[in-house]
């Protein structure tokens, strides 16, 4: 799967590539490059033609890929660590304090990045503009930044949560390369994907029915991202759970 992926991933990128090219030559005048429009807008539809179709078969892979993976949790339950369900009322009780948590994070994030990006456009537009232009610049830029941020975490996060909120407390099953929660897996052994970090916590907020599990994977493209899951534990759950995590974090790093 691996070298399919591989040969997908050139495929996607010749692909993009010529179709730029074709596009750049098509609309920008080069001196001493006279090419013909028909090639180019050829070159530029068959560029696009294979990247399209590339990524198309990546995303099919991938997908194909994941459900075999969430089926062999059923079909090899020798593989598997642990395996517990969280009762709904838990579950109901720690997707709330999650979505505390995220708007928290959300805020502190979006926060940052506004006033980060309206000091560098006050900066730049500092001498061309004047101090109170550029200011009034600065933070209409810092402010429609942060808003935009806000509300695209938002969206991603209150999707995430009202789907998982459905699972109406879900199965979780660890394994030696990945994890399922309910319907969802995280793979940890698929192609640019790596277990970061394992760790079973007490929540410091007085809760006595559950730990918490938070699982890190690293997944390496072109940029390296890192992926937090968490889940809770019921405590009757606690040792066996901690077992599996010790098992695998010594394996982490």
């Amino acid at each position: 799967m691996i070298l399919r992926l591989l040969a997908l991933t050139f495929s996607l990128i010749l692909g993009l590539s010529g179709a730029f090219s074709c596009g750049i030559l098509l609309f920008v005048d080069s001196p001493g490059i006279d090419p013909d429009p028909v090639w180019l807008v050829l070159g530029l539809l068959a560029g696009a033609g294979i990247g399209g179709g590339s990524l198309w078969a990546i995303l099919r892979e991938n997908r194909r890929w994941v459900l075999d993976f969430r089926d062999s949790f059923d079909l090899d339950p020798g593989a598997n660590l642990a395996c517990w369900r969280i009762p709904a009322a838990m579950w109901k009780d720690f997707t709330e304090s999650e979505r505390l948590r995220a708007e928290e994070e959300r805020s502190w994030v979006s926060s940052m990045l506004g006033l980060l990006i309206g000091a560098i456009v006050a900066f730049v537009g500092w001498q061309a503009w004047g101090a109170t232009t550029a200011l009034l610049v600065g933070l209409a830029a810092g402010l429609a930044s942060a808003g935009a941020v806000f509300l695209l975490e938002w969206r991603n996060s209150e999707h995430l949560l009202r789907h998982e909120a459905k699972w109406c407390g879900p199965e979780v099953t660890l394994r030696p390369d990945g994890m399922r929660i309910g319907a969802t897996v995280v793979p940890w052994s698929h192609y640019g994907a790596h277990l970061e970090s394992i760790a079973l916590r007490d929540e410091d907020e007085g809760n006595n029915d559950y730990a918490v599990l938070e699982v890190a994977v690293e997944i390496q493209a072109q940029n390296t991202v890192t992926h937090t899951h968490r889940v809770p534990v019921p405590r009757e759950h606690r040792e066996k759970v901690a077992s599996a995590v010790s098992h695998l974090a010594s394996g982490t790093g």
